[in-house]
């Protein structure tokens, strides 16, 4: 359900803020997050398949049918290369000077809401209004 509200939020708003490259970013994020789900699945079944039964390292010696340790550790190595990933996507997903001008523009954006829920009837006047009753 809650990937559904992203990708339901993301159409909306796709359009508006296509100028900052939303999807580079989305998509970037959202690979990592699913390839560290199922990187523990696809590691416990190569291990559980491949593992050789006189290998003891990171098993519990009270149960060595147990390889959770080694699941753990395994997906644990694996994470860590995720995170090299995530830095190389992200860091082409984000541009900083996507953002150099965002003060002004962020500014712009509220006056602009702020015209249209006056146009709308909403009872909210901006500066340059309140200018124009003054005269």
């Amino acid at each position: 359900m809650a990937i559904y509200g992203l990708f339901v939020m993301y159409k909306a708003t796709h359009d508006l803020l296509h100028e900052w490259k939303t999807t580079g970013k989305f998509i970037a994020i959202k690979v990592v997050i699913l390839l560290s789900i199922l990187q523990e699945k696809v590691i416990k079944m190569l291990i559980y398949k491949f593992r050789r039964k006189d290998n003891t390292c990171l098993v519990d010696p009270a149960d060595p049918e147990d390889l959770d340790h080694v699941v753990t550790y395994w997906s644990q190595f694996a994470l860590l290369l995720d995170t090299i990933l995530m830095v190389c996507l992200l860091s082409r997903a984000f541009d900083p000077e996507e953002v150099q001008d965002l003060q002004q523009q962020h500014l712009d954006l509220v006056e602009l809401e702020l015209q249209q829920m006056k146009v709308e009837g909403g009872n909210l006047k901006t500066e340059s209004d309140s200018d124009d009753d003054s005269d």
